[in-house]
């Protein structure tokens, strides 16, 4: 910002100069360290450090700074597991969780720096296979510490890339028994009957509005008739909102010859169990 002060005449004659005045407002970087993170599922925790660097032509003190995540905000993502400013715990705002407000800092000086340790926990509903999560950090300072003043003005000063990462899939087995089949021979006849047993691995979260799809490769050749049983690796650890729980599950039949579904509701998977331990499985009866 500059101001130009200028004199236009004297009283000895018409005559005019000038002289610029410049203001450089301090200005401040924001980088993380590191941005990648790659597959993560619930109950997980995300380190991150943010550093905050002083820099530029200034030496103007960089006032009332503040940093806040606005995916913190409830329903949030993730929650605030750790937080460190230069090593010192600082005192965290109890209403970060609707403001987003996690950190401030009253002053930063030229050539100085902050170091933010910034831990997330995922949350135990977490939608499994969201494809991209990031955090979404803001870092904001004024000018002076008095925003009466003309001179106070609020700088944003947001990280160039926000740390990401994506969570885990479900993983699906299938094998066909046939009762027509022997050891030599896995091949099915006409009117033999085939069980699918599809078993899914999950990551730990939650599935909304999760369902099994087996489609048959070669219409018109099998007929799907019903849902034999369905199974989960722990009755505590993975659950379902169905009315009478997994034995609730129904069979539809998309087309009859060629593809069904089961549906199974918005399925949780405990964040306390260990990681791809957790399984549904599915017997589906069909014929040739």
């Amino acid at each position: 910002m500059s101001i130009v002060a200028s004199v236009i005449s004297l009283d000895s004659g018409a005559t005019s100069s000038s002289s610029t005045l410049t203001f450089e407002f301090p200005t401040i970087t924001a980088v993380f360290s590191s941005t990648v993170f790659g597959e993560r599922d619930a109950g997980d925790v995300l380190p991150f450090q943010l550093v905050l660097d002083h820099t530029g032509a200034s030496d103007g003190i960089a006032y009332n700074l503040s940093i806040s995540d606005s995916n913190v905000i409830a329903p949030g993502e993730y929650d605030l597991e750790l937080l460190l400013i230069n090593l010192v715990v600082p005192v965290i705002s109890s209403d970060y969780r609707t403001t987003g407000l996690i950190a401030t800092d009253s002053r930063l000086v030229l050539a100085d720096d902050s170091q933010v340790d910034y831990s997330v926990r995922l949350d135990p509903d977490v939608e499994v296979a969201d494809p991209s999560q990031s955090t979404a950090i803001t870092v904001t300072y004024r000018t002076h510490p008095d925003s009466k003043y003309g001179s106070s003005v609020s700088i944003v000063a947001n990280p160039p890339v926000q740390p990401t990462w994506s969570i885990a899939i479900a993983n699906i087995e299938i094998a066909a028994i046939s009762d027509a089949a022997t050891q030599m021979d896995e091949e099915a006849t006409i009117g033999s009957r085939i069980v699918y047993n599809v078993t899914v691995q999950l990551p730990q979260g939650r599935a909304t509005d999760a369902n099994v799809r087996v489609r048959a490769e070669s219409p018109n050749f099998v007929i799907f008739t019903r849902l034999l049983s369905i199974t989960t690796s722990n009755d505590t650890a993975v659950t379902t909102d169905l009315v009478g729980s997994f034995d609730a599950a129904a069979i539809v039949l998309v087309t009859p010859t060629q593809e069904c579904r089961v549906d199974l509701g918005v399925v949780d998977i405990d964040d306390t169990s260990p990681q791809s331990s957790q399984y549904i499985q599915l017997m589906i009866e069909t014929f040739v």
